[in-house]
């Protein structure tokens, strides 16, 4: 469980693998780097070599991320995530956690029979670890294993996103803002959901109220270069490929441009995305879970 696997990480350093028990590959589909190995640990030994790479144990919080991990064509088989039932009896089918990154996974998530690998046998109170199953592109999906089997692992470098929400927790940034207010700072799921926010330029073009230029949840801080998260209140979650960037972005500027800006632009552009120092100030946008956009203005 979770608190065991914090203990481990905590007090039993490992050595960092070598380059014959594993590499760096770039998934095609996201572009999105992972370590995977080529040997058979237990969980947690899995997950200490991971932190003795400055990496975490794998974290797949979206259907979007398995999809990417898919796209890695020497992935087939079993590897580890951080993934674990967190109920204290390791019951099957209580709550889930991502014990490598600290966030509880999403109950939308757990729900979705695409996250899962189908199976005709339920999990036993043994299996309290999960595993991610990849047979092809088609064929993908969370599995439970127990934690002390030996499997290959994959490792991710990790976003550093916030990992609690109380509105008693003080921050002058966007995301806590939001979670104050019971809500998410903006995250555009997929092209859909930018288009209905480009259509708002177009319907209200003439009596426009709204602000121009919005926070969003979205940034690679603690990752490479480039891999772009969306801060979600269950954790990191990478981008739709399918979202619109303004022509040139993103660039990185100056070498100090790690999150992302959302702007609405009153042509037929529409909206877009840009990368942002993280120290600029811009006025947030939070937005309830059934997609609803709330504008709220924060002078500055």
């Amino acid at each position: 469980m979770c608190s065991d696997f914090d203990k481990i990480l905590v007090g039993k350093p490992t050595s960092k693998p070598s380059s014959a028990e594993g590499s760096v590959l770039t998934a095609t589909l996201c572009k999105k780097k992972y370590f995977v190995s080529s040997v058979n640990v237990a969980r947690n030994e899995a997950g200490l070599r991971c932190k003795a790479m400055d990496m975490s144990l794998l974290a797949v919080t979206s259907v979007e991320e398995l999809k990417c991990l898919a796209s890695l064509k020497e992935v087939v088989g079993s590897f580890w995530t951080g993934g674990s039932n967190v109920d204290e009896k390791c019951e099957s089918g209580k709550r889930y956690g991502w014990c490598s990154t600290g966030h509880i996974m999403s109950s939308a998530l757990v729900s979705l029979s695409n996250f899962w690998m189908p199976s005709d046998v339920p999990p036993s109170n043994l299996e309290s670890c999960l595993a991610v199953l990849i047979s092809s592109p088609e064929k993908k999906g969370m599995v439970h294993r127990n934690c002390d089997d030996l499997l290959p692992y994959i490792c991710q470098f990790a976003v550093n996103c916030p990992k609690t929400c109380t509105k008693n927790m003080s921050w002058e940034a966007s995301w806590r803002q939001c979670c104050a207010l019971g809500m998410q700072t903006l995250k555009i799921d997929d092209a859909e959901e930018q288009a209905g926010l480009t259509n708002m330029t177009v319907v209200f073009k003439d009596a426009w109220k709204a602000n121009f230029n919005y926070w969003t949840s979205g940034t690679w801080k603690g990752a490479p270069v480039g891999e772009w998260s969306w801060c979600d209140i269950n954790g990191p979650t990478i981008l739709d490929q399918g979202l619109s960037w303004e022509s040139g972005q993103p660039d990185n500027k100056n070498g100090n441009e790690s999150c992302i800006h959302f702007r609405f632009v009153l042509n037929s552009t529409g909206t877009v995305l840009t990368d942002r120092n993280c120290a600029s100030k811009y006025i947030y946008a939070c937005k309830v879970w059934n997609k609803n956009l709330h504008i709220l203005e924060l002078k500055h």
